[in-house]
């Protein structure tokens, strides 16, 4: 899949990654508290599955990556999505400092869970928004999505 900028490009990585989260099912909302603690074992139970080799292979029938780069990815995705301001203005309610401290973490836990996952600084990745962030996880899910 090819990845670049302009609009048909912008519509292309939506496109793709509403069905990505299609295909994440019941897991989707447990993804979705952005639990940093949530293990494919956890991620299992959640969903009816007896253990990790069950879930791999769940993962693998929808066509999806390992539970940890699905995770990982997943997460700082929704983390930039969730601290950026939209286009239209309206501000971010909260920072992800303050949002950390929110859920019991030191800020750093985040910050370098950001930079380990993508490899580039949280400051970086915000500032080049959503639709770069949604482009680097398919990039990165690609081997394991397409047929």
């Amino acid at each position: 899949m090819q990845y670049g900028n302009g609009n048909a490009s912008d519509c292309r990585t939506e496109s793709e990654w509403s069905v990505t989260l299609q295909r994440l099912g019941p897991l989707q909302p447990i993804l979705e508290q952005l639990s940093l603690r949530l293990t494919a074992t956890g991620a299992a139970r959640s969903i009816g599955l007896r253990s990790p080799s069950e879930l791999r292979r769940w993962l693998t029938d929808r066509r999806l990556p390992p539970f940890q780069l699905l995770r990982d990815w997943y997460y700082v995705v929704r983390l930039i999505e969730r601290f950026t301001p939209s286009e239209n203005g309206s501000p971010f309610d909260v920072s992800l400092a303050n949002w950390a401290l929110r859920e019991g973490k030191a800020p750093s836990v985040y910050y370098m869970f950001v930079l380990r996952v993508a490899e580039r600084p949280w400051s970086v990745l915000r500032s080049s928004g959503p639709r770069i962030a949604k482009e680097r996880a398919l990039r990165m899910w690609d081997p394991y999505t397409t047929t």
